[in-house]
């Protein structure tokens, strides 16, 4: 057997090595030498480089050829000596050249408009990073691209993202092919903006999608919400402003089947007579709801004051704007009995209020507990509103006078009497 060979000495141009000869005995070579070339038949010896598990990336393999080579060492990418073998090894690799890290950055830059896009210059490693986060979230805003993209053939997506903008012009047939395109698996947020020539594709809706919006599609109708009742059990937001055709059948449908529901609006200018009390009292049964919006149903006191019992206490954002049936005996009494105690927007805009002395009160009961109110009235309303404010302040001064005045003119505050004092 051959006597396993030795460094003497960290590498350098000057390092003494051993090489090994037929007759088995160790002699010392100078890299300043020639090469010699191994004979045949000869076992070669390769030094023992460990390598960490902390470090990351290996940055160079070892060669057959890196003890007997005709090129002198070169340095070691390593920060230590080779034979310090008990410290850990680290290398010179950039932080930015790791997948991990450059994941997190693309990450937070997501969230500053068109950063991404400059990510993707950077490098492969941070193209890669800003293409994966980028086909997470698609969005069509115009017809003519929107139509390019069904008539091209294109992998199939899995965004969590989907969002269709104003796309006036696309038939139901072109966004069907779009849908057949989508892996809606890992689907969290819909969005269709003003797309009045089609209604929601079901093959998008499954169990992850958590927010809808369908602001202004007026072919979405109670069997579209049928559809999302029995698909999306975890739906959290619904969205369905300008939806005309949607009436209470498909609103029950949803508060039936959607029990984490948090966030409805059902606000429209014309058909109010579709949504009554007979579905808006189910909406409050999960308990959870912080944002209701009812401008323009047909909806009054008795069905607001349902919902706002089950979930005043979560309840941030009221909307009953143009509810000319609600009137200050549910608006009021929710106000003064403190049943949302988290409101911050209430719009009664059109509503028939007698008296919003109730309403300052709860303003100013709300700026006491740091929380800023936001109120949507008419003009007429504001107008009552400031006369309110006003008789309000005349009202607290002329109390602060009087305690002034019977604590001077008390007799028995326990204080001397003037004439004790001359």
């Amino acid at each position: 057997m051959y006597p396993e060979a030795k460094r003497t000495c960290p590498p350098s141009k000057h390092c003494i090595r051993y090489v090994l000869h037929d007759d088995a005995t160790p002699r010392r070579k100078s890299h300043r030498t020639s090469p010699i070339t191994p004979r045949k038949n000869t076992p070669q010896v390769f030094p023992y480089l460990p390598v960490s598990d902390a470090s990351p990336h290996a940055p160079f393999s070892i060669t057959s050829d890196s003890l007997v080579t005709s090129s002198p060492f070169t340095s070691s990418p390593f920060t230590q000596s080779p034979l310090q073998h008990t410290l850990p090894i680290t290398s010179h690799a950039s932080p930015f050249d790791l997948p991990e890290i450059v994941a997190k950055i693309v990450g937070y830059a997501d969230h500053i408009p068109g950063s991404l896009y400059s990510c993707l210059q950077v490098n492969r490693l941070w193209y890669r990073a800003a293409r994966e986060c980028l086909d997470t979230r698609i969005l069509f805003r115009n017809d003519a691209k929107f139509v390019q993209y069904v008539r091209t053939a294109k992998p199939v997506a899995r965004p969590s993202h989907l969002a269709l903008s104003q796309l006036t012009r696309a038939t139901a047939a072109a966004v069907h092919a779009m849908a057949a395109n989508v892996d809606a698996s890992q689907l969290r947020h819909l969005e269709m903006f003003m797309c009045p020539k089609f209604t929601l594709p079901a093959t998008l809706l499954s169990t992850a999608l958590q927010s809808l919006v369908l602001l202004g599609c007026s072919l979405v109708d109670d069997t579209a919400l049928h559809n999302i009742g029995a698909r999306c059990r975890d739906l959290r937001k619904l969205d369905l402003r300008a939806c005309h055709l949607v009436s209470d059948a498909g609103i029950i449908s949803i508060a039936q089947n959607c029990r984490d529901l948090q966030f409805i609006n059902l606000g429209r200018h014309r058909d109010g007579h579709l949504v009554t009390d007979a579905s808006v009292r189910h909406l409050g049964r999960s308990g959870r709801l912080h944002t209701l919006g009812l401008a323009g149903c047909d909806v009054s006191d008795e069905g607001l004051w349902e919902v706002t019992t089950r979930s005043g206490a979560t309840l941030e954002r009221i909307a009953v704007s143009n509810c000319h049936n609600v009137t200050d005996r549910s608006v009021g009494r929710l106000l003064q009995m403190d049943l949302a105690p988290r409101l911050s927007v209430l719009e009664i805009k059109h509503c028939r209020m007698a008296s919003l002395r109730c309403v300052v009160e709860f303003k100013r009961r709300q700026f006491a507990r740091g929380v800023c109110v936001q109120l949507t009235l008419d003009d007429a309303q504001a107008a009552r509103m400031a006369h309110a404010e006003v008789a309000m302040d005349v009202e607290i001064s002329k109390a602060i006078f009087r305690d002034l005045l019977e604590w001077a003119n008390d007799e028995n505050d326990g204080d001397a009497k003037w004439q004790a004092m001359r």
